[in-house]
């Protein structure tokens, strides 16, 4: 089930998801994003996104961090399934391997001078995917 948490002026639409998984009930608080990914609860730049979350403002007096779900809210909740077969993939699809019909990439073993993979690994998490972003762009260019 889900539904939009309209208890407080948020700032941004925020929705709750409820469910079971493996006989354990779930409450999920979440943001959709323009990059389809949720800014991290701590407010830390999430490593796999460009941007930071922006601060947010302190709550207003009397703001209940854990507020009880109304009866209103209840009346408004629906099957996540009516939101759509887009939003269904996006949450039940495991991730790390590609969608059927997206190109899958293919794993090899590369030699590399060990200077070069230093200086690709001093650039933190995502080096693999910088280093086949500008091989594409070469390959792209037909300068490799």
């Amino acid at each position: 089930m889900f539904s939009i948490d309209e208890r407080f002026d948020y700032g941004e639409v925020r929705e709750i998801a409820i469910g079971f998984i493996a006989e354990r009930l779930f409450v999920l608080v979440y943001v959709e994003t323009d990059t389809g990914s949720a800014p991290s609860a701590s407010g830390r730049q999430n490593p796999m996104s460009d941007t930071a979350m922006p601060k947010k403002p302190s709550p207003p007096e009397g703001f209940d961090d854990n507020p009880p779900l109304t009866e209103a809210f209840w009346a408004k909740a629906r099957p996540a399934r009516e939101k759509g077969a887009a939003f269904m993939e996006k949450v039940t699809r495991k991730p790390g391997r590609p969608a059927e019909g997206e190109a899958p990439k293919s794993a090899i073993s590369l030699r590399l001078d060990t200077a070069v993979l230093e200086r690709l690994r001093a650039g933190g998490r995502g080096w693999q995917s910088r280093l086949a972003a500008k091989v594409k762009q070469l390959v792209d260019a037909g300068e490799l």
